[in-house]
């Protein structure tokens, strides 16, 4: 392994965990939540930040906050980050006004330069919900996430588009946490939580 690097220059207070992905032509990208470097902030001042490396990680441009500033981003909830290769998709949840626990996704159709976002699913809480989520590529982007201790899974177009509502799954009786997602080359689809 190669010596550790702190891509995190200008930025601070990662909670969450953070991201990555690579596509087959050298690009690499790291996704975290955190606030600016320079002053203090709340939940409601987070943003999402990214590094891109167009060199097989060899070298990182700066980090750079890609999700709207409007959103907030829920401190401890973990983000999540795929390549297809045509597109850069991500989840995150949001902290506006601190009680939007809102699920969004950002998706880029030119390698990580710019980002177009859309709410998949509201939640108003009055906390932090520490939840996680699951992407996966493919023709189709994969979503699942938690939502008042409920998973739901839903279809992204390439383009960022909603191909499905929400899908909650059956017996929402049952409390559910931490969903991950994997699909085989034939299409068949794993979730778990």
């Amino acid at each position: 392994f190669e010596p550790q690097r702190n891509l995190m220059v200008h930025t601070t207070n990662l909670d969450g965990g953070g991201s990555i992905a690579a596509d087959g032509d050298g690009r690499v990208f790291v996704a975290w939540h955190g606030n600016r470097a320079d002053g203090q902030g709340d939940e409601g001042s987070r943003q999402v930040w990214l590094a891109r490396s167009i060199d097989d990680g060899r070298t990182f441009e700066r980090e750079r906050a890609i999700s709207d500033p409007a959103t907030g981003v829920c401190g401890c909830c973990a983000l999540r980050l795929v390549s297809n290769g045509s597109a850069l998709h991500l989840l995150y949840r949001t902290a506006t006004e601190g009680v939007h626990r809102d699920v969004y996704a950002l998706v880029s159709r030119d390698h990580g330069q710019q980002f177009t976002g859309e709410r998949l699913h509201a939640w108003r809480i009055a906390a932090c919900p520490m939840t996680s989520m699951a992407i996966t590529a493919g023709t189709h982007a994969l979503a699942a996430w938690e939502t008042d201790g409920q998973v739901y899974m839903r279809r992204l177009h390439q383009a960022g588009t909603r191909v499905d509502s929400p899908g909650l799954l059956p017996d929402a009786s049952a409390r559910r946490k931490h969903p991950r997602l994997a699909v085989s080359h034939a299409g068949d689809t794993l979730l778990v939580w």
